[in-house]
C-alpha cells in the first residue's frame, strides 16, 4: 500500500486528483487536509456476482470473435453478415480491481459519513444497494429507496440465459434537518441512450465509466455551484470532469495510477458550460415529469 500523495492539480487548484485508499482513515485524512466536502459522489466497486457476470460476457465475447476469425470464406449471406458483426466485436476487457463486500461499504460509510457535510449518492448494484442504505441509516442520515441509472443497450446478457442489465441503482442518502430537508423534489430515475464513452474505439475506456451526461445530472442534483464534491473512487474521472462542468470544485481519490492519468487528461481539457449552469433548474424539477431519453448528454 503506497502513503496518499497528490496525482495532479488543475491550473485553478479547484481540481484535485490523489492516490490514495479512500478505506483508509489516516489517507483520507491526508487528502482532506481539514476540508468538508459538501457532497459525496461515487460510483465504488460492486459486488462479486456482478464482477462474476462481467467475466462471463468477457469470455462469450471471445468466443463470438474466435469463431468470425475461423470463417474467412462464409458461404452464404447469413453467414457473412454474422461474421461481419462479430468480427468488429473488441474483446471486452476484464475488470482490473477487486469487487466490494458488504463489510467494504460499512466501512465506507462509518468513515465518510461524518466527513460529508451533505448529500452521500453511490452507484451500486442490487445486491450491495441494502448495505448502502442500510449503513446510512446506522450513521443517522435519511435514506432514500433505490434511484435506477438506467443505460438502454448497456451490459447485453452474452450468455443469452436471461435478461440483460441495463439498471444500476442510486443510494442515496443526506443530514436530517434544513437545509437539506428543504433541497426541494428531485427526479426518481435517470434513464440515458447507450454511453459513447465506453464505446470500443474510445482510447480512454475503462470498465465501469459511466456517461458523462448521467453524472452531470447527479452532480446538478445533488450538489449547488461552488459546493465540493469528493468521488473517493474516481476511475476515469467523470464525476470530476461533470463537476467542472457544472461549476462545482472537486477531489478525485483512487489507487489506480493508470486510470488517475485518464481522469487527469479529461479534466484538464474540460470547462464550465455556461449553458448548462444557466440551464440548471431546467434539469431538476422541470424535468421530473419529462419523456425519459430528453436533456441526457453533457457536450464535453
Amino acid at each position: 500500500m503506497v502513503d496518499a500523495s497528490i496525482f495532479w492539480t488543475s491550473d485553478d487548484g479547484k481540481y484535485e486528483l490523489w492516490l490514495a485508499d479512500a478505506l483508509d482513515p489516516e489517507q483520507v485524512a491526508t487528502v482532506l487536509g481539514g476540508r468538508t466536502p459538501r457532497a459525496l459522489i461515487v460510483d465504488a466497486p460492486y459486488s462479486e456476482q456482478t464482477h462474476s457476470g462481467h467475466k462471463a460476457a468477457v469470455l462469450t465475447i471471445k468466443r463470438a470473435v474466435d469463431f468470425s476469425a475461423s470463417q474467412p470464406k462464409a458461404t452464404n449471406q447469413n453467414q457473412r453478415r454474422y461474421a461481419s458483426r462479430n468480427g468488429g466485436l473488441r474483446a471486452r476487457a476484464d475488470i482490473t480491481y477487486a469487487p466490494w463486500s458488504a463489510d467494504d461499504v460499512e466501512r465506507f460509510v462509518d468513515l465518510w459519513s461524518p466527513l460529508t457535510m451533505g448529500w452521500m449518492c453511490s452507484l451500486t448494484d442490487h445486491i450491495l444497494f441494502p448495505h448502502w442504505a442500510g449503513s446510512a441509516g446506522v450513521n443517522g442520515r435519511v435514506a432514500f429507496a433505490p434511484l435506477p441509472f438506467v443505460e438502454t443497450g448497456s451490459r447485453v446478457r452474452m450468455v443469452g440465459d436471461g435478461p440483460s442489465s441495463w439498471t444500476c441503482w442510486l443510494s442515496v442518502s443526506r443530514p436530517r434537518g434544513e437545509p437539506w430537508s428543504k433541497w426541494g423534489a428531485l427526479r426518481g430515475a435517470y434513464v440515458l441512450r447507450e454511453r459513447y464513452f465506453n464505446a470500443a474505439e474510445n482510447d480512454e475506456r475503462i470498465i465501469g465509466g459511466k456517461p458523462i451526461g448521467g453524472m452531470c445530472m447527479i452532480v446538478s442534483d445533488y450538489s449547488r455551484r461552488g459546493d465540493l464534491v469528493v468521488d473517493p473512487c474516481c476511475g476515469a474521472g467523470t464525476t470530476l470532469v461533470a463537476a467542472r462542468m457544472m461549476g462545482r470544485p472537486a477531489i478525485g481519490i483512487d489507487t489506480c495510477r493508470e486510470h488517475l492519468e485518464i481522469a487527469a487528461r479529461r479534466i484538464a481539457r474540460t470547462r464550465e458550460q455556461v449553458t448548462l449552469l444557466g440551464a440548471e433548474q431546467d434539469w431538476g424539477q422541470s424535468e421530473l415529469f419529462a419523456p425519459p431519453g430528453e436533456k441526457e448528454e453533457c457536450e464535453s
